[in-house]
């Protein structure tokens, strides 16, 4: 639909790829949904086509055999993560090909997952050493070319409706893309274009990215029931269905479609006394003996929830059965369509989400299949489906062990949808169990109890019981020390991460000094378990180094502060930019922090820049789960607030104060114990902005609600940072009341 453009130095990098002197040579290139590298590697194999290559795109799914061109050959593979085992199989025989000098063979793959996510199918396939281990990774379009996308996707469109778009100037197209970072993507430029020259009446940058593929789904919708209606098809949604099926399961064959169709439960309205065949063929709905999804992945998002929504009793059945006959693929296609929906595009009505979960209320059978792939990772989008999965199958099982380990997992998953009590106890129950049962076998269950004591702990915090946070880590540490010392190999990664929680235990009491020496502990070990292996410990490391950010900032280096947290961000961005489903929550974070170091070293500018990255993050994580991601936002709004103040824009801090507050009041109205002392801070804030604003009375109401909030909790724990926010407010007040009289 439109010209390439751009993409120079990711062309100039593919190309010196693509002819170096390795025989056989595998490359990732990675990106967000709709930055453009299906379109990027399509004009590459293009480009390589002219100089006499083989070249072009190949579906795993199929056994295909050809020739390898004599000047070079390239495949392209699309979306490896939905066909593991397919990956396997192609590494396995690049493996084994004669590795010559006539053979000039190069393997492209796209997508999503980070390098790292297929180190043990490399290892297992012996084909490490033909992987080109740092990927290309592409991000949004700007400047010139994206005017020239829009343009020529503009007048492409307009030659089939026949149209007379209104012509668009540069300065405004580039104006709407920076407006908002998912514009910045190449299928919203396209998007737009198309919309404007299909509706050259309306104001296209009067709509975001999102809303104008809503724009347009509702037009392919229509076409579709207007394919049914010339077919005299009853169902007018039959053809939709059938699309929004082969989103969920990559593809449906017509045979695959005649099993759907007999399970009535599916209610698919399939025409009665037609050659099904024959009118999948008619309409061009079928091609190549199968119906394909909606291209690209965003639209097919934007279109399964509009065509599930018109079917919301039906909808968790017909979900449940495009996923269960390749249930690892399956889950990877429902977790990105859940994703590009539900964060990229917003859509927070009839959720996928939900209706997945639905598909698993009251079915162990279906709970026991999936028990396998959650207790892994569970995506953002899957905490709805995972707590049913735990939930019910704890409603079956009755042994101890067992049901220890789905609490455990269950109290992990209801923290992070935002469920802090019921998380709480579900790890006190596994606690208990377990100490049980470590004490009777303890060189069995000691292991899983400091699992579950370090769980805990972190609920414990979650709650606002910092004691009995320091408690349960401390005795976690305990355990894990000693086995640790023992073997080191199985143990060094456990004993890590209870060192960084014990931390942040000893840093959430006030004693800085020992919280210090702790996370630095913490980070040598990942240093050296990330070294040997990056895909499994970057992560890890990256949450030590965050936190060593914090406590060297406690303490007063602020250089140090900002050393760290910079190598923190560089890492987290990365893994964001792979896979932002698992690790955008955690860039969010570091951005926040990063914030405030370079706040405390006086960059001001950089830091608004910072904060204003992480609120946007939060912002679109917290529409699609307020429980989980609304005090994260707050946390950074609340920040924000004080980078726009530090800069002279102080209507603009009270603004972003005045909504951090709103939200923590109805947190804390919800749970005291865990946000009264982040409402309290805010508050404070609040009051410094209206004091800065010239509003001395509302500010002397603020810091009044401030200091009463915080009082008990600085009682509670005199050496703490309660304290010493509360000591920083009542001074506020002092000066404030003083002021006022």
């Amino acid at each position: 639909m439109s010209d390439f453009a751009g993409r120079d130095e990711e062309i100039s990098e593919l190309y010196r790829w693509a002819t170096s002197n390795h025989p056989v040579s595998i490359k990732f290139l990675t990106g967000d949904g709709g930055v453009g590298k299906s379109r990027l590697a399509a004009h590459f194999a293009n480009e390589l086509r002219k100089k006499d290559w083989a070249a072009g795109f190949v579906n795993l799914r199929k056994a295909v055999k050809f020739p390898l061109n004599k000047d070079g050959s390239l495949l392209i593979v699309d979306y490896p993560e939905q066909n593991p085992s397919g990956v396997q199989e192609l590494l396995c025989d690049l493996a084994t090909l004669e590795q010559s000098e006539k053979i000039k063979l190069r393997v492209l793959f796209l997508s999503r997952e980070p390098v790292q996510r297929w180190l043990q199918i490399f290892g297992d396939s012996n084909s490490l050493n033909l992987i080109d281990m740092k990927p290309m990774v592409i991000g949004g379009m700007h400047k010139r070319p994206a005017y020239e996308v829009f343009c020529s996707a503009q007048e492409k469109t307009a030659e089939i409706f026949n149209t007379t778009p209104l012509p668009v100037s540069e300065f405004d197209l580039l104006e709407w893309v920076n407006q908002a970072e998912e514009n910045q993507r190449a299928l919203f430029i396209v998007a737009a274009a198309v919309h404007s020259a299909i509706h050259p009446e309306e104001n296209v940058f009067g709509y975001t990215g999102p809303e104008v593929i809503n724009a347009l789904v509702d037009r392919e919708i229509e076409r579709l029931r207007g394919i049914a209606d010339i077919y005299r098809v009853e169902d007018k949604n039959f053809f939709a269905r059938l699309q929004t099926m082969a989103a969920m399961a990559g593809e449906l064959t017509s045979e695959r479609i005649s099993e759907l169709a007999a399970m009535q439960e599916l209610h698919l309205g399939l025409p009665k006394g037609d050659n099904l065949t024959e009118l999948l063929n008619n309409t061009m709905i079928l091609s190549d003996g199968v119906v394909h999804p909606p291209e690209p992945d965003i639209v097919a998002a934007a279109f399964t929830v509009k065509v599930l929504s018109q079917m919301p009793k039906t909808a968790p059945e017909l979900i449940w059965s495009c996923l269960s006959e390749n249930i690892e693929a399956g889950l990877e296609r429902i977790t990105r369509i859940t994703y590009d929906a539900e964060i990229l595009l917003g859509i927070h009505q009839n959720r996928i989400s939900r209706y997945f979960a639905a598909a698993l209320e009251k079915r162990p059978d279906r709970c026991k299949i999936l028990d396998e792939y959650f207790s892994k990772i569970v995506p953002i989008t899957s905490f709805d489906a995972s707590i049913v999965v735990w939930q019910t199958l704890l409603s079956v099982t009755g042994d101890d062990h067992e049901r220890s380990r789905l609490l455990n997992n269950l109290s992990a998953d209801l923290a992070q949808f935002g469920n802090k009590e019921d998380a709480l106890e579900a790890i006190r129950e596994a606690v208990e169990i377990r100490r049980r049962l470590a004490k009777a076998n303890p060189v069995a269950f000691e292991p899983d109890l400091a699992t579950s004591l370090n769980n805990m702990s972190s609920h414990l915090s979650d709650v606002g019981n910092k004691k009995g946070a320091l408690e349960a880590i401390r005795k976690a540490v305990e355990i894990r020390r000693r086995l640790a010392k023992a073997n080191p190999a199985a143990f060094e990664p456990d004993l890590a991460s209870s060192l960084n929680n014990l931390s942040n235990s000893l840093s959430d009491v006030g004693d800085k000094k020992d919280a210090l020496e702790v996370i630095r502990e913490a980070v040598e070990i990942y240093r050296h378990l990330a070294k040997a292996n990056p895909a499994t410990f970057e992560w890890g490391l990256a949450r030590s180094i965050n936190n060593l950010s914090n406590r060297l900032s406690a303490l007063g280096d602020k250089e140090g502060a900002l050393e760290a947290i910079l190598e923190a961000v560089e890492i987290r961005r990365r893994l964001a930019k792979a896979n932002p489903a698992a690790f955008e929550p955690n860039l969010a974070n570091s951005l926040n922090n990063l914030s405030n170091h370079l706040s405390d070293v006086g960059d001001k500018k950089d830091a608004l820049e910072a904060i204003r990255e992480a609120v946007e993050i939060y912002r679109r994580l917290a529409k699609t789960n307020p429980a989980a991601f609304e005090p994260n936002l707050a946390s950074s709004i609340n920040n924000l607030s004080n980078r726009l103040s530090a800069l002279g824009d102080k209507e603009g801090a009270l603004e972003a104060i005045r909504k951090a507050v709103e939200i923590y009041r109805h947190l804390a109205k919800a749970n005291p114990a865990a946000f009264e002392t982040d409402l309290a801070k805010s508050i404070g804030t609040l009051g410094t902005m209206l004091r800065q604003t010239g509003r001395i009375a509302l500010a002397v109401d603020a810091f009044r609600e401030g200091t009463n909030l915080i009082r008990p909790f600085a009682e509670r724990y005199p050496q703490s940072p309660f304290a010493e926010l509360l000591e920083a407010i009542e001074q506020d007040l002092k000066e404030t009341e003083e002021q006022a009289t």
